[in-house]
């Protein structure tokens, strides 16, 4: 059987670790990490991909990593990355630092390199209140979710 996974390769050169945050797939496809695990260390290459199990459909979905360290006064760089191996339709994939995505053929291969100017795809948290660190490392352990500290007046 034809294999329609799609693999990301992450080379991290921005400065930061990365940690798994979320993951968004189709409904026939699940994700597996590389070696390194959920946790992508600065000055690394890490792996990820999305296993199609689907008899017709191939594998689809968009995979978030966030710094472990705040970046920009507080906020952590969010990147997220899109790929589709699709059966019958063209291949995709999207996301900062991401090189060529070939259209045709099965797997799906992505390459994406960070460094430090590579935009992320948004800035956490969102809103402009302070952040409870020891949340943040609870969430990406995957112990607890993440519950933002309201500003002081």
């Amino acid at each position: 059987m034809a294999n329609f996974n799609v693999y990301f390769k992450v080379n991290n050169k921005s400065g930061y670790n990365l940690a798994y945050l979320s993951q968004n797939m189709g409904a026939s496809t699940s994700l597996n990490f590389g070696p390194g695990g959920a946790t992508i260390n600065n000055g690394t290459t890490g792996s990820f991909y999305l296993d199609g199990y689907g008899f017709s459909e191939g594998a689809s979905g968009a995979v978030s990593w966030m710094t472990t360290s705040a970046v920009n006064g507080g906020e952590h760089n969010v990147y997220t990355w899109f790929g589709s191996c699709p059966v019958i339709e063209s291949n995709s994939g999207s996301g900062p630092g991401m090189g060529p995505v070939s259209s045709g053929g099965h797997p799906l291969y992505l390459s994406i390199t960070l460094t430090p100017t590579t935009p992320p795809s948004y800035l956490w948290p969102r809103a402009a209140g302070k952040v409870d660190l020891r949340a943040i490392k609870a969430k990406i352990a995957g112990k607890v979710a993440i519950a933002e500290k309201k500003p002081k007046k």
